[in-house]
């Protein structure tokens, strides 16, 4: 079974829909939003002046 179809599958499942309604719940709090802003400020600033691999 293709990984896409399988992802769709537990998707619509009831165990799927349980971790899609709490990441939903997540995304709308306030301090989980500022903890994924602060981590791809961080990433951002990792990245900064290193050349892409390769170069």
């Amino acid at each position: 079974m293709p990984l896409f179809t399988r992802i769709v599958a537990f998707a619509k499942s009831p165990a799927g829909q349980q971790l899609i309604t709490e990441a939903q719940r997540k995304a709308k709090d306030p301090a989980t939003r500022a903890q994924v802003q602060q981590l791809a400020a961080k990433v951002r600033a990792g990245r900064k002046g290193q050349q892409p691999p390769g170069s």
